[in-house]
């Protein structure tokens, strides 16, 4: 599932080619899709698109907001110039990318091209609010997510690292990737409890959490099967994993074996040695 540094890199490319534009049509093939009359959105300029914790939100003219979700294997691709979508036709991009006709749930066609949200499995939701909404969570890319505030957010929780990491209500948009990560790249054992980290401890988690996430925004994100941005093209990140899916692998850093656990029906991957 796309994490923080996937769905930034995926607003960030949109952002560029649709800002401005106006949304002439949409079609939304997938009736599990339609939580909203496309009258609403037709005709209406696109002033900004932008990360939500782990949503692409696309911001309207009037106060209109629409939150798309990826999910598993949801993925929006940007043709420039390409109005209309022959259903029996198979659109490729750059030599790497298919649009599969059956799996495209939706289309809008904006003044300068198309954008297709394309969803095997179909997980990926559409949300349309009136109003800007904000979680209470930090977003741990922005100026607001401190040591001081980590620290407050810790404090006295039980629960495990790893686990607290991907909550979503703390901290937003780690998955389980970037938390394997994080843990690695700061000493912690992924089953210390939040609340038990020392001073030192939680300097090194905020530390390594603005790093992975800073690196890996830099490198696309991560791709190991579904991942794709708006251009169709695979993240880089996965060349300089440390951990993760490395189960058995000499450790980078002390040549012992990476081990794998479950925490919560998720696998961690971590340095025993490294993370006493």
């Amino acid at each position: 599932m796309p994490e923080l540094p996937e769905v930034e890199t995926i607003a960030r490319q949109l952002s560029l080619v649709l800002k401005k534009q106006k949304l002439v049509d949409l079609t939304i093939h997938d009736s599990k899709l339609r939580v909203f009359s496309s009258e609403t959105l037709r005709n209406k300029q696109l002033l900004q698109v932008k990360r939500s914790g782990k949503e692409v939100l696309l911001v309207f003219a009037d106060d209109l907001y629409l939150r798309i979700h990826l999910r598993m294997t949801g993925r929006l691709v940007w043709i420039a110039g390409r109005k209309r979508i022959d259903s029996s036709s198979i659109l490729l991009r750059k030599g790497s990318t298919d649009l599969r006709p059956k799996s495209i749930r939706a289309e809008f066609f904006f003044n300068n091209g198309t954008l297709f949200f394309e969803d095997v499995r179909r997980f990926g939701t559409f949300k349309l609010d009136f109003e800007s909404i904000q979680g209470n969570w930090i977003d741990p890319t922005t100026e607001q997510f401190t040591v001081e505030v980590l620290t407050k957010l810790v404090e006295n929780s039980k629960q495990q690292i790893k686990t607290w990491l991907l909550r979503q209500d703390k901290l937003v948009g780690i998955g389980n990737i970037y938390a394997s990560e994080i843990l690695f790249r700061s000493g912690v054992h992924p089953h210390r409890s939040a609340g038990s980290l020392k001073k030192e401890e939680i300097k090194n988690v905020h530390s390594a959490t603005k790093y992975i996430l800073h690196k890996a925004i830099k490198l696309n994100g991560t791709t190991f099967s579904d991942y794709r941005d708006s251009e169709g093209e695979t993240g880089a990140f996965q060349k300089f994993l440390a951990v993760y899916n490395r189960e058995d692998e000499k450790c980078r850093r002390c040549k012992n074996k990476v081990i794998c656990i479950r925490q919560g029906q998720r696998s961690t991957y971590f340095c025993a040695r490294c993370q006493e």
